[in-house]
């Protein structure tokens, strides 16, 4: 029994040593693999930025990098032609590659991946490593390629392989020492129990001796244990993987080759109002034609598809994969659908464009009027007496059209939400200098300001913001007051609030145009807004403001009695 237990133990332990070797060589193997990936993707960089500087590839540099480091240089045209301007291994002589279909090459189909293949180089079939990206140009495109011999990566690695082997060899002969060792003691107590149980034919008990047997048992118990306590460990994270899946703040699906639903959490239930004991094929479902089109699309190319759908009054957009199975069930891939909601984005791409197409129509309009008048007078069409008035218009085109300008130009400043250098505002004082810049203004249709500033009243914000936020409701007063009216400035500190109010008697807001008020280029009355020099963009730079600063804008307004606007300020909001 001892002999077959140490031959069965010295079998075991060659094929053990004979797998870790095996082991050994493919981990070394893969690392080197894996560190030259990173490496050719560094030299990629070199060789980019070379370009990209206008320093031209310098050959030289590469070589002391990687003595063997091939570079390609490749222009292909809109209409698909293409022209050889680089290549390291044939500089001195670029027409032997004349006839070559680049093109076809898998490097060139399969951007920014290290490709392996075989390469004929002088003649010679050389195993290469190839990365190639490309750089965008105008009318053409620049494919380079950089690669490296791929059988070279192993022989400059190769004492670190053998070290590995030896280092093994070692380690495997040390325990082998000490298995034998551990398998000669082990035997003693089971051959004393042979013994005994041979005794006891004869009816004669000498001796017994369990001791080996407990610790085997005492050690099955303690695995026992530890696996319970693993597959515990094991439940737990699963919970955690369904929790965070429930309460993530994007979908997620998963699919099978046959298309029907392995994984889906709430949010992509709720979205695409999907039973979630629902069993049969994902395609079969009530849901959006586009989607099951990509899907099947990526199916069958095994490709990567990302689009937006709206839902409703939201946007989200759908990316979908395909990827080699990992859950190990036998399923040959899946495909992963990721749901992101981004409708903050969309409106905002929305809201853009609209204000391009606002701005470019209010620019317009003055631009017009200005070269108008000013044709007017080189052609000669008004005489004398008129040129004035006509230039009077043109400035007056030019400082509406100036104002518009600055007003878009903050506007976008705003837009950043960043509140910039902070100090402690006296608002008394601002409300004053405000005021008494705005003096020519009111004198026009004999307009008069009460203030009403609490003098404990202060914010600690960013100077120019608050500034903007006052001038424009008090010149928005102004611009909408009738003769004689009257403006009220109320400022308020209550607690840690601050509240800024600017109140007019003039003409008033209907109720349908409160709802729009604070847009850009909205204006209640279009034609007195022009003939004031109004840019639309006062109430929108205020609303902005109270934005970054997470202040409560609010608008009482009544037509033919006055408006009310107001903005409350916690202190504490830094």
């Amino acid at each position: 029994m001892r002999k077959r237990l140490i031959f069965t133990n010295i079998v075991l332990l060659l094929i053990s040593l004979a797998m870790c070797l095996g082991v050994s060589l493919y981990i070394s193997r893969r690392n080197v693999v894996s560190n030259s990936q990173k490496n050719l993707k560094n030299y990629s960089n070199l060789v980019k930025n070379d370009i990209l500087m206008g320093g031209g590839l310098d050959y030289e540099k590469y070589e002391i990098v990687e003595k063997k480091l091939r570079t390609t240089v490749l222009n292909v045209s809109q209409n698909g032609s293409t022209n050889l301007m680089a290549d390291s291994y044939y500089r001195e002589d670029l027409s032997k590659l004349s006839g070559t279909d680049w093109l076809s090459f898998k490097e060139y189909n399969e951007l920014e991946k290290c490709i392996v293949r075989t390469d004929k180089i002088d003649e010679s079939n050389v195993k290469m490593m190839y990365y190639t990206f490309t750089i965008n140009n105008t009318g053409y495109t620049q494919y380079v390629r950089v690669g490296v011999p791929y059988d070279d990566l192993f022989e400059d690695n190769t004492s670190l392989i053998i070290f590995t082997i030896l280092f093994t060899i070692i380690i495997f002969a040390i325990m082998s020492f000490v298995m034998g060792q551990s398998i000669y003691q082990g035997i003693k107590p089971i051959n004393k129990v042979i013994g005994s149980l041979e005794q006891l034919a004869t009816s004669e008990i000498k001796e017994y001796n369990f001791q080996n047997i407990e610790d085997v048992s005492n050690k099955i118990n303690d695995v026992k244990n530890e696996l319970e306590k693993n597959m515990q460990s094991i439940k737990n994270e699963k919970n955690k993987v369904e929790l965070i899946l429930e309460n993530m703040g994007q979908g997620l699906i998963a699919l099978n080759e046959d298309l029907s639903i392995n994984l889906i959490n709430k949010m992509s239930l709720d979205l695409l109002q999907i039973d979630q004991n629902y069993k049969g094929s994902f395609i079969d479902l009530d849901i959006d034609p586009k989607l099951k089109e990509k899907i099947l699309l990526v199916k069958d190319e095994k490709s990567h598809l990302s689009f937006d759908l709206k839902y409703e009054e939201s946007y989200y957009n759908f990316s979908i994969n395909s990827i080699s199975n990992i859950w190990g069930d036998g399923e040959s891939k899946r495909i992963i659908i990721v749901i992101t909601d981004v409708t903050d984005e969309k409106l905002s791409d929305i809201r853009q464009k609209e204000f391009f197409s606002n701005a470019s129509h209010e620019l317009r309009s003055p631009l017009t009027s200005i070269i108008g008048f000013q044709e007017l007078i080189v052609d000669d069409y008004v005489g004398p007496n008129e040129v004035k008035d006509l230039c009077t218009k043109t400035l007056q085109e030019g400082k509406r059209m100036q104002n518009l300008i600055n007003d878009m130009l903050d506007l976008s400043a705003l837009e950043k939400e960043e509140k910039g250098e902070v100090v402690k505002i006296n608002l008394s004082e601002m409300v004053d200098d405000i005021s008494s810049s705005l003096e020519p203004q009111l004198l026009i249709d004999n307009l008069t300001i009460i203030k009403n500033v609490d003098p404990n009243a202060y914010l600690i914000a960013n100077q120019k913001h608050i500034y903007q936020l006052i001038r424009n409701l008090v010149d928005n007063a102004i611009k909408y007051n009738v003769l004689n009216g009257k403006i009220y400035i109320d400022i308020t500190k209550s607690n840690n609030e601050v509240t800024i109010s600017v109140r007019d008697t003039g003409c008033g807001i209907s109720d349908s145009d409160q709802k729009q008020i604070f847009e850009r280029f909205y204006r209640v009355d279009k034609a007195r807004s022009r003939k004031l020099g109004s840019s639309g963009l006062g109430l929108s730079i205020v609303r902005q403001v109270c934005n970054i600063y997470a202040a409560t804008l609010s608008l009482e307004s009544k037509l033919n009695v006055g408006t009310t606007i107001s903005a409350k300020f916690n202190i504490n909001n830094k």
